[in-house]
């Protein structure tokens, strides 16, 4: 389904705004005298966005730096269209548990425990789906490091040394 996109500031962090499919972008630009120091030189707001990169977290969330610090653009994009986190216990959640499908209609706010039974329902309870083994293992045959392979399936480095060494998910 095709979206359209729109975009509103980012609450708590101004020259910065973020759009309903999770695209960032910053009003912030660093000017100075030609010649000086670039340590010298300041941060400014101007008319002209740049559309900042993604990375992910060590948990596979895709995050952006902001002037305040490293954010989970999935938490971005529900406390700036929905409103703030409704309390402590709650968590930004994606509904289908896809955390490359940050987009609004696929985001709420959720408790732990209602999370987890949504991935239990989503997933049977793993993280991993059964055709995700023949891929990692394929990943690691090609020569990529088990960290970098975790972090692509939002696992940690010892689950996927579980399952090359056959502690996990054995059957598959």
């Amino acid at each position: 389904m095709n979206q359209v996109e729109k975009w509103v500031p980012i609450t708590g962090n101004p020259g910065y705004e973020i759009s309903t499919i999770g695209n960032v972008r910053s009003f912030w630009r660093r000017v100075g005298k030609p010649g000086a120091a670039f340590n010298t030189w300041e941060w400014k707001i101007t008319g002209v966005p740049k559309t900042l990169r993604h990375s992910r977290s060590h948990k596979g969330y895709h995050t952006v730096r902001l002037k305040s610090g490293q954010a989970c653009v999935h938490v971005l994009i529900l406390q700036s269209f929905v409103g703030p986190r409704p309390g402590p216990n709650h968590d930004a959640c994606h509904i289908d548990d896809d955390k490359d499908r940050n987009i609004l209609e696929n985001l709420k706010w959720a408790t732990k425990a209602e999370n987890s039974l949504d991935r239990l329902i989503n997933h049977g309870g793993s993280k991993l789906k059964r055709d995700d083994i023949p891929n990692i293992k394929a990943a690691l045959s090609s020569g990529f490091r088990q960290s970098d392979v975790a972090r692509l399936f939002g696992v940690t480095q010892s689950h996927v040394s579980r399952i090359v060494s056959g502690n996990r998910w054995h059957f598959v």
